[in-house]
């Protein structure tokens, strides 16, 4: 993670992309108020944006409408390079004084929160119920055993592996990137009447394999880590030389806030 800094060290200003739905951009938002990100390790991220309605050119001194304003709306995304992409769930709040003076104020959330839009229905591993997904005809052997058990990950058999069995049905195009060699083979057993995909994988698997999922949304990789290493130091450093504007870190245990180390002090404003 990489922000650009002139020669003084002061951030230079960070880009944000208006697109529509699966990352087709439009524009890039010019009337940008304030920007506020708070990144969060195994969790869904956000991100809350005031934009202008009215910018002003400062070479002519003429006021003109700012790119996208009209456009930004629910199921919306954003693109910020440096930090992945997110997406717009509601429409935004909007603040008025006058006819000269408007502004949206809208919170976004990393990309990973769209997988809370598709649910598992009787979704059922290694439960040896007829209806579990492991009773394939072709997985049975003559004395009715069963020949493959469902692992965490088993990327030569998709049909034997939960990550790929729980994004079978997400047209998202998510793929499993690197799980841990601690993870992949192990067994567990599910039995899901219905749930989100993205509250399965990062709960009900994430406390049964003891593992946490990290969602990386430049190449639509899902990386799965043992919580037991998880919190070593992965040499990711965040400095002034590195912030959006304002940046808050929020651990989820004392364990994987290990992970990180901010220089700087505790002031990690940045103006934008």
């Amino acid at each position: 993670m990489e922000l650009k800094y002139d020669i003084y060290g002061r951030t230079r200003p960070c880009h944000i992309f208006l697109s529509h739905v699966n990352k087709k951009i439009l524009c890039c938002l010019n009337g940008v108020k304030s920007a506020k990100l708070t990144l969060k390790f195994n969790d869904i991220s956000e991100l809350k944006v005031e934009v202008d309605k009215y910018i002003c050119n400062e070479a002519f001194l003429k006021v003109r409408k700012s790119a996208g304003y009209d456009e930004i709306g629910a199921l919306m995304e954003l693109f910020v390079p440096e930090f992945g992409w997110f997406r717009l769930e509601q429409d935004p709040d909007i603040q008025s004084e006058g006819e000269s003076k408007e502004t949206k104020s809208f919170t976004a959330y990393s990309y990973e929160s769209k997988l809370q839009d598709y649910d598992l229905v009787n979704f059922s591993v290694n439960m040896g119920t007829n209806e579990s997904l492991e009773m394939r005809e072709d997985n049975i052997n003559k004395d009715g055993e069963i020949i493959n058990k469902i692992i965490i990950h088993n990327p030569d058999n998709p049909e034997y592996s939960l990550l790929d069995l729980a994004l079978s049905d997400v047209p998202l195009g998510w793929t499993i990137g690197h799980v841990d060699a601690t993870i992949a083979h192990k067994e567990r057993s599910f039995e899901i009447s219905s749930q989100d995909v993205y509250s399965f994988l990062r709960a009900d698997v994430g406390r049964a394999a003891r593992c946490v999922f990290i969602f990386n949304s430049f190449d639509m990789t899902i990386n799965v880590y043992d919580i037991e290493t998880a919190g070593r130091d992965t040499n990711l450093y965040l400095s002034y030389k590195n912030l959006l504007n304002s940046l808050e870190i929020t651990p989820i245990s004392n364990d994987i806030y290990t992970r990180f180390r901010v220089a700087g002090g505790e002031d990690l404003g940045i103006e934008m």
